[in-house]
């Protein structure tokens, strides 16, 4: 049975008869859970308040202030900050340069004051929308509003709508003198603009799916782990632990501690970091993909020097930094990576004065950038096509520490742009055309990709983490994930996957050691020159503690029978890959082509088949370590399947899983099974298995011996009489 359908019938049940509290498995469902945050269509001005800084990292103003004598600014009075026009000139203009889509329309919204010196009206103002020229610069008014005559001592909301005609537009106010008789008035008139907001109009997003964490363990349907020392010249290695990733009071909480087995960052070269932190990292990859519309999470970000929280996507398509044979997938940059948030904390403030920020950490920046292959990228060895020959990414100074509250960070994914916000504010718009650079990018980002959640510590751009983060407790919380789409990115993304490759059949395995079974069985895909390959990991068999440990990629694909029936007792992941077998892949440094589909389920490992007799419960059939029963007084009545949990140690993540059970009736037949299954896992001689005792034996002897006893009693007594 899906374990989805499963857990959704078994919380019914459970309601319905009153022991919910008994049970603390996690319901969540892949579906829609409404979460209570309603739906905002994005703003595209940022800082239309005009209380944040001016300026991003790159020293790029994001609004314009345009006048001789600096007679366009931003004005702060009593507390509250706008932008003003000021008197003694006829040409200024406060704006902001937006991205827009050629035919849609916008509603432009703003609060304006208008004032005049010297008792004289008001005169050649305007509240304005413009189209950009051919070399991006403002070009001809598309809309505005005119002042002339008004005057509003006080703010007042104003609003207009606008189609754009160009792939980005200005929206503000400008002054300008159309009429010599009028001239003095309009050197005498000063105009306000402050809590501006323009938003595409009918886009009517709707949810697709969403995440409210509301369980007691991350739903596995959904959520796998990353595991070890992963990337770059971090200081972090990533545990599967419950004291670093848990759910508390409806919050995903990913948690840094010290590391007990400390060792050199292997990537680091001669400047190797110290691992010196245990933290968790969370991912959808083989479980849950996503493809255009809005992918955004609310959440409240740690703070501390070096704290480095990420929110992100990978293409659906990655080989998982070697994890999966690079034969069935594309490596890095050639997957794509959108990172929706990220942020280097600061110090805290109790920790100022005991060590300094280095770089650009500071709580109050977010990030948001992509990363792609482009042939002709120079910045690094990768080919990044990011940074050259300007910086794609984009970020956001605001005037809070972040960690002080939650935030919403999202990106808006189309075919032909992203956009990254945070609280619904735009202040980055990626184009997906236009040059060969954003060609490349789009090549990356018109497929699949999955979320991934983690919490780093220090690296060559986060710089070095502080000393202090495990005992401040530092954590990341994430109160939500969800998706949404309009009907456009909707279709765009049926149209895509009706000409994608698909995976059918994909269901878990249970293998015994030893045994080479056919993972492939009933297992196919549609599309022409596709095959399905698959790859095995260890993810769930990871072990946190022992210095820098790492999951292993074990088996490279369906000719790799050896290393199949060399698998230890425990639980896997098959990872299923279908891909152009006429195509090249096996690099990240290659342009996306294929249209691949990735699809996971997990691989059962046993030492021996588990049989029992007829009305035996699950107790009398003894499991391997780190296997247990969800209910061992079930009585087994028929061969079937029966859940179970694999927990490879008490504090870690456990997996749910089910495993099947064989009814057999003679007695005879049950021991020789597992003298079989002895001899096979053993290799010892039959003239020795005598004195192997299994827990089925001692059963058999605890029938047997007892009734022999009583028979030669009761003879015994017959006799004498």
């Amino acid at each position: 049975m899906n374990n989805k359908v499963k857990k959704r019938g078994t919380a019914l049940l459970l309601v319905l008869t009153g022991i919910m509290g008994q049970f603390t498995y996690s319901t969540t469902s892949v579906a829609a859970q409404n979460i209570e945050e309603s739906v905002t269509e994005l703003n595209l001005a940022n800082n239309g308040d005009f209380e944040t800084p001016n300026v991003n990292l790159q020293k790029r103003n994001i609004w314009q202030l345009n006048a001789e004598n600096e007679k366009a600014e931003i004005a702060v009075v009593d507390s509250n900050s706008f932008g003003h026009i000021k008197p003694g000139t006829t040409d200024a203009s406060v704006l902001q340069k937006i991205a827009t889509t050629p035919g849609k329309t916008y509603k432009f919204e703003a609060k304006i004051k208008v004032t005049a010196n010297n008792n004289l009206e008001p005169a050649g103002v305007y509240l304005v929308a413009y189209s950009a020229n051919e070399t991006g610069e403002k070009g001809d008014v598309i809309n505005e509003i005119d002042y002339t005559d008004k005057k509003y001592s006080h703010f007042v909301e104003q609003s207009f709508e606008f189609t754009a005609k160009t792939k980005y537009s200005y929206i503000g106010i400008v002054k300008r003198n159309n009429n010599e008789t009028t001239k003095e008035r309009v050197v005498q008139t000063a105009i306000s603009i402050d809590d501006v907001r323009v938003a595409e109009k009918d886009n009517n997003y709707v949810t697709q799916w969403e995440e409210s964490f509301s369980g007691d363990e991350l739903n596995q349907d959904v959520w796998g782990y990353e595991l070890g020392s992963i990337r770059g010249n971090e200081q972090q290695h990533y545990v599967n632990s419950k004291e670093n990733v848990s759910l508390k009071n409806g919050n995903l909480i990913l948690k840094i501690t010290k590391r007990k087995d400390q060792y050199k960052n292997p990537r680091g070269g001669d400047s190797a970091r110290d691992v010196v932190y245990n933290s968790g990292s969370v991912r959808t990859h083989g479980k849950k993909e996503f493809l255009y519309g809005r992918i955004e999470m609310r959440a409240k970000l740690p703070e501390g020097k070096g704290a480095f929280p990420a929110f992100w996507t990978l293409g659906s398509d990655f080989t998982l930094d070697g994890d999966i044979n690079g034969a069935q997938g594309y490596g890095w940059p050639a997957c794509g990576e959108i990172d929706i948030m990220e942020m280097i904390g600061s110090p805290t403030s109790q920790r100022e004065n005991q060590e300094e920020k280095e770089g650009n950490q500071s709580n109050k920046i977010v990030y948001g950038t992509p990363h792609f292959y482009y042939s002709k990228a120079t910045s690094d060895g990768d080919k990044d096509g990011s940074y050259s020959p300007t910086e794609l990414g984009g970020n956001k100074v605001l005037g809070e520490n972040l960690a002080d509250d939650y935030h919403v960070y999202g990106i808006n994914w189309s075919p032909d742009k992203i956009e990254w916000y945070i609280d619904n504010v735009v202040y980055n718009t990626m184009y997906l055309d236009n040059d060969e650079r954003l060609a490349a990018a789009a090549k990356a980002f018109q497929k699949p990709q999955y979320i991934q959640l983690n919490l780093a510590a220090g690296g060559n751009w986060a710089k070095n983490a502080g000393k202090y983060l495990a005992e401040d407790d530092t954590t990341f919380k994430v109160d939500w994930v969800r998706w949404l789409q309009n009907d456009k990115q909707k279709a765009a993304s049926e149209a895509y996957y009706a000409d994608a490759s698909k995976i059918t059949g994909v269901n878990d395995v249970v293998m015994n050691v030893g045994e080479t079974p056919d993972l492939l069985k009933g297992i196919s895909t549609s599309k022409e020159n596709y095959i399905v390959d698959y790859s095995v990991d260890d993810e769930y068999m990871f072990n946190n503690e022992g210095g820098l440990t790492n999951v292993a990629l074990k088996v490279r694909g369906k000719s790799d029978k050896n290393a199949l029936s060399k698998l230890e007792e425990g639980v896997y992941n098959i990872y299923y890959s279908a891909y152009d077998s006429t195509g090249t892949l096996s690099s990240g440094q290659i342009t996306p082509t294929q249209k691949i589909a990735r699809e996971s389920s997990l691989l059962i490992v046993l030492t021996r088949n588990l049989n029992v007799k007829k009305g035996a419960t699950l107790s009398s059939i003894s499991l391997p370590k780190g296997f247990k029963w969800v209910n061992e007084n079930q009585i087994v009545t028929g061969n079937a399947k029966f859940d179970a949990i694999f927990q490879k140690d008490e504090n870690e993540r456990s997996v749910e899983i089910e495993l099947p059970v064989t009814i057999i009736d003679d007695t005879t037949s049950l021991n020789a099974n597992v003298t079989a299954s002895l001899q096979k896992e053993q290799s010892i001689p039959t003239k020795k298995i005598s004195a192997v005792k299994t827990s089925d034996d001692k059963k058999i002897e605890d029938f047997l011996f007892p009734s022999l006893f009583g028979g030669m009693i009761l003879y015994m007594l017959k006799n004498k009489r």
